[in-house]
């Protein structure tokens, strides 16, 4: 029998036990799945990374690889989704040293979708100050 500390149910108050669970065998009825990529952890560099391996060509006659993604809470997106962070967290040299392409399309589509919401935001080349340095 293994036990399992789901950290996704501890609180800060009530009974810890809550969220020590039972599990069985290691291994035991838990489904096997084959892949060519696995990443741990669905933050924003797990997703970028699954997309970057999923969007690669490994062979001839293969579109990309085949990913597994594995996160432990019930969501993805990281501090991004679940907090609500209203701006992405760059540095002042995300501008001159430079990031990939796919983190720019990301950046770009966010920035695109405040401009049509709000006309203010329609002219400013960068609505994350962050990112205008």
């Amino acid at each position: 029998m293994a036990t399992l500390l789901d950290v996704v149910a501890v609180r800060a108050t009530g009974d810890p036990d809550v969220a020590v669970v039972e599990c069985g065998e290691p291994g035991a009825g838990a489904p096997e799945i084959a892949c060519d990529v696995l990443v741990a952890g669905g933050g924003t560099g797990g997703i970028a990374a699954a997309l970057a391996a999923a969007r690669a060509t490994p062979l001839p006659g293969r579109r990309g690889f085949t990913v597994c993604l594995l996160e432990e809470t019930d969501w993805i997106g990281g501090q991004l989704t679940a907090q609500g962070v209203p701006a992405l967290d760059e540095h002042e040299h995300i501008e001159r040293f430079g990031g990939t392409r796919s983190y720019y399309a990301l950046r770009e589509a966010i920035s695109d979708h405040y401009r049509r919401l709000s006309p203010a935001l329609a002219a400013v080349p960068h609505p994350n100050r962050a990112a205008a340095g």
